[in-house]
């Protein structure tokens, strides 16, 4: 069974981008564009088929942050990696990580990023890359 990532972005372009990145890094992607209607009991499916959740913190509907808490609610395993463009203007990198982990996260990272950018990010967390 191929690896799968959930991405929970609201912005088509940086879905789209993660989306890539994960397709050239071994993983197929899962997406959902709309976080209000996320239910992380119905959505994830088998918690054992999913390897990481990727999920903007800053969305309209559901946040990020209740999301990472739906997700940690049913799973401690489960790896998640926070995006963000809104750290930019409101601190450095290691202070996301360090809200970030206040989360449950395995990583954070801030936008934009490179394809570099988020396999370093997917690494941190322990995810293996191709």
């Amino acid at each position: 069974m191929q690896k799968r990532i959930l991405i929970i972005e609201d912005d088509a372009g940086v879905r789209d981008l993660v989306a890539r990145f994960c397709t050239k890094l071994g993983y197929m992607p899962a997406i959902m564009a709309e976080s209000r209607y996320f239910d992380a009991g119905l959505d994830i499916g088998p918690i054992e088929d999913i390897s990481a959740v990727v999920t903007d913190i800053f969305m309209p509907g559901k946040s990020g942050i209740q999301i990472i808490k739906e997700i940690r609610d049913l799973s401690e395993s489960v790896k998640i990696i926070a995006i963000s463009g809104g750290w930019s203007t409101h601190g450095s990198r290691e202070d996301a990580l360090k809200a970030a982990a206040l989360l449950g996260v395995d990583a954070a990272l801030a936008k934009p990023f490179t394809l570099e950018d988020f396999k370093s990010c997917l690494q941190e967390a322990g995810l293996p890359v191709s």
